[in-house]
């Protein structure tokens, strides 16, 4: 009851608008109590349908009895604050582990190399920066270049 689908796709509105005109006689003519019953294991109802929001057509109050407001409030977001104390040698050190560890930097976020260089660059200088942190470093270092891991 508080599942909605939100589109503004005029085929995605109709499809989902004749579902839950659907009736239970038609519904077993077709087959789809059966297959409800049979397949997935539950009694079907044209309630199963999620509500639906055509866009286009939204009215304000909908859209505000739904959310609770509308327009939603957003959250402004602010500049990422980066540790002070990294000297260009810190960083000078971060390349030089980086191009040790031999992965490239599109690949490097989120893999096990990147929490090794977070961990050996934190050990190395006496930093104990997150890994985003140490990702900010190198790669302001590394659009400066010369960063470049050849394999």
């Amino acid at each position: 009851e508080r599942l909605y689908v939100f589109t503004a796709d005029y085929r995605m509105h109709k499809v989902l608008e004749k579902a839950h005109k659907v009736t239970s006689k038609r519904a077993e003519d077709w087959g789809i109590v059966e297959v409800a019953e049979k397949s997935i294991g539950f009694k079907w109802s044209s309630s199963y349908y999620p509500a639906h929001v055509y866009l286009p057509q939204a009215t304000e109050k909908q859209l505000r009895d739904i959310f609770g407001s509308w327009p939603l409030p957003t959250k402004q977001r602010k500049p990422m604050q980066h540790k002070k104390g990294v000297t260009e040698q810190h960083v000078e050190k971060l390349l030089e582990l980086y191009k040790a560890i031999g992965v490239g930097r599109d690949r490097l976020p989120y893999s096990p190399e990147m929490k090794l260089l977070t961990k050996q660059f934190n050990e190395s200088t006496g930093h104990s920066l997150a890994e985003p942190d140490v990702w900010y470093h190198l790669v302001t270092r590394l659009k400066k270049g010369g960063g470049k891991v050849h394999k």
